[in-house]
């Protein structure tokens, strides 16, 4: 169905059982390989350290596939850690990259 809900429907046992868990997060995984070419940025994808529905599912229409596109790259900020931002984008441990923008999520303190 392509929602967290039509998941849930499937597997409704993830959220207490985590070797339910790990067989949706093993399905959601074949699904990125599946949309994503390049096997290292389907990987770097692929939700690992934390089991599903702990961190919002990322289920928008063509946000894997856009990382198929020549002018989208991926910044693997676990390996290469974001260490300024500057008047021009953001600096990590391994290169610099001019942005027009940054979109930061709003995060709650309550």
């Amino acid at each position: 169905m392509g929602s967290l809900a039509g998941l849930s429907l499937s597997y409704n046992d993830f959220l207490t059982d985590l070797a339910a868990n790990e067989t949706l997060a093993e399905f959601v995984r074949c699904k990125i390989r599946q949309l994503v070419s390049d096997p290292c940025v389907a990987e770097i994808l692929s939700p690992r350290d934390y089991p599903i529905g702990a961190r919002r599912v990322c289920l928008e229409s063509d946000y894997y596939t856009t990382f198929n596109r020549d002018n989208v790259s991926l910044v693997d900020l676990r390996s290469t850690p974001i260490v300024a931002i500057t008047a021009s984008g953001i600096e990590t441990t391994a290169s610099s990259y001019e942005l027009d923008g940054i979109v930061l999520p709003l995060v709650s303190t309550r």
